[in-house]
């Protein structure tokens, strides 16, 4: 799926619209997009089996100290193409 970003126009909904506001309603086609934001519960059990895959990605602005040790020792940082 590729479609283009958009780059203006955004608003907030009222208090009135808020609450009339049903996102299983909004067509998948629909001219006007929405932004959701929300609480999730996620049971602290399921975790660990959906580490490889988190379920509620976050966004975040990777620094120094959250790195991992791959991603910061030099020796994983050669590229070498498939031996022929």
């Amino acid at each position: 799926m590729v479609e283009p970003l958009p780059v203006g126009n955004f608003r907030f909904l009222d208090d009135d619209q808020l609450k009339a506001f049903q996102l299983d309603q909004v067509a998948e086609d629909s001219d006007t997009g929405y932004i959701v934001e929300g609480d999730l519960e996620y049971p602290e059990a399921l975790h660990s089996k959906h580490s490889d895959y988190p379920l509620a990605p976050e966004h975040l602005t990777v620094t120094q100290n959250i790195k991992s040790i791959a991603s910061t020792s030099s020796r994983f940082h050669r590229c070498r193409g498939p031996s022929l």
